[in-house]
């Protein structure tokens, strides 16, 4: 209900249900082909697959006017990075985005051939 009240500040949006904040920040990125920074270097908060835990990406103005909203609705709202560059970073790990979408694309079928 949150999501679609402030809908016209949000690019994108993920839920967190499957693969935690990394991997759906990862996906986020590596679909718009920009590098990711994520503040949290904490196993719960990088991997925790939580169905109420969403992901929103949007500009500056937008973050800030969406915080504004959560606040005012007692919803949970907090900036865990940003998107930019050509690595991914979190956990003091960084990567090049093109090696790790190598990886994301063609691990399966490694895995199984």
């Amino acid at each position: 209900e949150f999501l679609r009240s402030v809908r016209s500040h949000i690019g994108a949006a993920t839920d967190l249900s499957d693969g935690g904040l990394a991997l759906a920040a990862f996906e986020m990125a590596e679909a718009a082909g920009l590098g990711l920074m994520l503040d949290a270097g904490d196993i719960a908060t990088l991997f925790g697959e939580d169905q109420a835990r969403y992901l929103i990406a949007c500009d500056a103005d937008a973050a800030a006017a969406i915080a504004k909203a959560a606040a005012a609705a007692g919803v949970p709202c907090a900036v865990v990075g940003k998107f930019g560059g050509n690595d991914l970073q979190f956990g003091g790990t960084s990567r090049p985005m093109a090696e790790l979408s190598g990886i994301y694309r063609t691990a399966f079928a490694h895995a199984v051939a």
